[in-house]
């Protein structure tokens, strides 16, 4: 029988388009978050050696949201790495969500 011991993040493509805003709501689905939760979304290069940015993400009545102006996400390179961690009060941080950034200079 083999156990799986630790979290693994679920895999998505975070899309960025030249000029645009980023914008998007998390939906939490289930049990509300505990008060004093915290989410942010780091941006590195495909070594994590480089992180480009730290973006917060705020708790809002639709959901966890992330907005992000076109030119805070000017220099991200197709191709860098994102990981969207959850610090929770007590339990410590964990990454919910991490992949690959797409750009398009559309």
């Amino acid at each position: 029988m083999t156990q799986i011991i630790g979290h693994e993040p679920a895999l998505q493509v975070l899309n960025i388009v030249d000029g645009q805003d980023l914008s998007h709501v998390f939906e939490v689905i289930g049990e509300p978050l505990p008060v004093g939760t915290m989410a942010s979304m780091e941006i590195s290069d495909r070594e994590h050696d480089r992180t480009y940015a730290v973006w917060p993400i705020t708790d809002a009545p639709a959901g966890w949201t992330l907005n992000v102006a076109a030119a805070d996400h000017a220099d991200i390179p197709h191709g860098a790495r994102f990981r969207l961690y959850v610090m929770y009060p007590s339990a410590g941080r964990y990454c919910w969500i991490a992949g690959p950034v797409n750009r398009s200079r559309r």
